[in-house]
C-alpha cells in the first residue's frame, strides 16, 4: 500500500508505479531505467532458478545498438530508456504499459568480449557455487563471478555452447 500525505498530490511531483510479475517497481531517480532494473533482478520472491532478466548484447561488427533497439520497436512494439554507460548509451526495452522487459547493449567496455545474443540471468542463490557445478558438469565460466549493482554475476556457458547469466541478489 502506498501512503501519500496530505498536500502532496498537489506538490506537482509525479509519481509512476509500474508493476513487474505483479510487483510494484517504485522509481528510483527520474528517468533512470537501471533503478528498475535492480528491482526486478532483486525481487525477493524470485525463486532460485527463474529468469530474473534478459540482455541482448549488440557486438562490434553487426547492426548498432540503437539499430537494434529501433528493429524491436518496430516489430514487437517496444519502447526504450536511454541508460546512460558514461561515454555512450544502453537501452531498457519496455512493453505497451512501461514495464521494463530486456535490455539492449553495445558490446563495449566490461561486454566487450560477450559475442551478439541474447543473455538471459537465471536467479541462483549462490553464484560461485553455480559457477563450479557448471564445470562439473560440463560447461564453462566464461567470465567469472563480478559485482554488478545490489548483487554478483557470471557468465556461463552450457555443454552445447548457449551463453547465459547466473545473478545472485546482495540486497
Amino acid at each position: 500500500m502506498l501512503r501519500v500525505k496530505k498536500g502532496f498530490p498537489n506538490s506537482g511531483f509525479k509519481l509512476t508505479v509500474r508493476f513487474i510479475r505483479g510487483m510494484p517497481i517504485l522509481p528510483l531517480p527520474v528517468g533512470n531505467s537501471l533503478s528498475y532494473v535492480t528491482q526486478i533482478m532483486n525481487d525477493p520472491n524470485s525463486l532460485s532458478g527463474s529468469v530474473s532478466w534478459m540482455d541482448l548484447t549488440v557486438g562490434s561488427g553487426t547492426a548498432d545498438a540503437q539499430k537494434v533497439r529501433d528493429f524491436y520497436q518496430q516489430v514487437v512494439g517496444w519502447s526504450h530508456e536511454a541508460v546512460d554507460m558514461g561515454d555512450y548509451e544502453d537501452f531498457c526495452m519496455q512493453d505497451a504499459s512501461g514495464n521494463a522487459v530486456a535490455g539492449v547493449c553495445h558490446a563495449k567496455g566490461k561486454n566487450a568480449d560477450i559475442p551478439t545474443a541474447w543473455l538471459i540471468y537465471i536467479t541462483v542463490d549462490d553464484v560461485d557455487s553455480a559457477s563450479k557445478k557448471c564445470e562439473a558438469s560440463g560447461g564453462e565460466v566464461v567470465r567469472p563471478a563480478s559485482k554488478a549493482g545490489e548483487g554478483r554475476f557470471a557468465i556461463l556457458k552450457d555443454p552445447a555452447g548457449a551463453l547465459f547469466a547466473v545473478y545472485q541478489s546482495e540486497a
